[in-house]
């Protein structure tokens, strides 16, 4: 019988395969739990149109958006886009275990050369944790990947009107986010959209989290 041997290098992956398994499973209670996010899916929903034909989901992390979007617009293209490798891999396998025929999961340095422009784009609990320069930067290369008068929606952690929901966002920020930087909660993300080329900027606001829905604008 020929042995096989498992170098350290095969061992580490294996962990870090092991580790990333248990965070997605984690992050996915949290969202569900502490951020009600079933009912935010349906809030997200209402701002994508069944005639949006490309939607990209950005930092799509362990796909809950973004395989709600596939299931809910099944005529829609879905790109969902992450640079976590074990989240690559989890996203790919639930991709196969799921069936679920148009969505495409592919690293997020493939957005500096992707070709083809989109309907929507989704940022969802992406930007707070970044410097300023970091987010301004993300919102310009969105746009330029954007189709022109087509929507990008934003949602992200801002300050809760109340204690029990503002405990909770605390407890999402101090597990998945940088607290060094608050940049979503501090910085007038919409004022940035403008100065950017967005237009039709809206804001909803709800137990912690902010909505910004805006229109990709010709500048």
């Amino acid at each position: 019988m020929r042995v096989k041997f498992i170098h350290k290098g095969d061992i580490m992956n294996i962990e870090w395969v092991k580790k990333g398994f248990y965070y997605a499973k984690f992050y996915d209670y949290c969202l569900k739990i502490i951020m009600n996010y079933e009912d935010l899916k349906d809030k997200i929903l209402e701002h994508i149109n069944v005639s949006d034909k490309r939607i990209l989901d950005v930092h799509c992390k362990t796909g809950i958006m973004t395989f709600k979007i596939a299931r809910e617009r099944p005529f829609a293209h879905v790109v969902g886009m992450e640079n976590n490798h074990q989240f690559l891999r989890l996203l790919k396998r639930k991709k196969r275990e799921n069936y679920v025929k148009n969505i495409e999961f592919m690293n997020l340095s493939n957005m500096d050369s992707y070709e083809e422009k989109f309907d929507v784009i989704t940022l969802v609990f992406v930007l707070n944790g970044l410097p300023i320069d970091e987010m301004i930067g993300i919102l310009k290369k969105i746009k330029s990947i954007l189709k022109v008068n087509k929507k990008l929606i934003i949602v992200d952690c801002t300050k809760a009107k109340n204690i029990v929901s503002q405990f909770l966002i605390n407890v999402y920020q101090k597990i998945f986010i940088n607290k060094k930087f608050k940049t979503f909660m501090t910085y007038d993300v919409g004022d940035c959209l403008k100065d950017i080329g967005f237009r039709s900027i809206t804001t909803e606001e709800y137990n912690g989290i902010k909505m910004i829905s805006s229109i990709n604008n010709v500048v």
